[in-house]
């Protein structure tokens, strides 16, 4: 069963830009009404351009994506000029994905002397 969507799911969002502003709104029942309802709450000139990202800096694509209380980061700017902004925002707070593991599916790794 699909869960539900719109009303009653809010999320946090910080700017990535400027003043770092935070706002929570609750989500619309389309991706394009909650990066609007972000974008419009947060100040953005055009709210329609709003792109919201998770704390790992993956695109939200899809409002399913969005779980109550979620921290997510928004920006008005293109893809291809925020890469820069979003790379420093997920620096800063600490929240970069790990590292890819070496461990290998059926339990070989990559490290040195290991296997000898």
């Amino acid at each position: 069963m699909p869960r539900e969507v719109g009303p009653g799911i809010r999320i946090t969002a910080e700017c990535m830009e400027g003043d770092r502003r935070r706002v929570t709104v609750q989500i619309g029942r389309s991706l394009a009404e909650s990066q609007w309802l972000v974008g419009e709450k947060i100040g953005f000139p055009d709210p329609s351009l709003c792109r919201i990202y998770n704390k790992h800096g993956a695109e939200i694509d899809k409002n399913e994506l969005l779980r109550d209380n979620d921290f997510v980061y928004a920006t008005d700017r293109q893809p291809e000029r925020h890469s820069t902004v979003l790379q420093k925002t997920v620096s800063r707070t600490g929240s970069e994905a790990a590292p890819p593991s070496t461990i290998t599916p059926g339990g070989a790794s990559t490290i040195a002397g290991d296997g000898d």
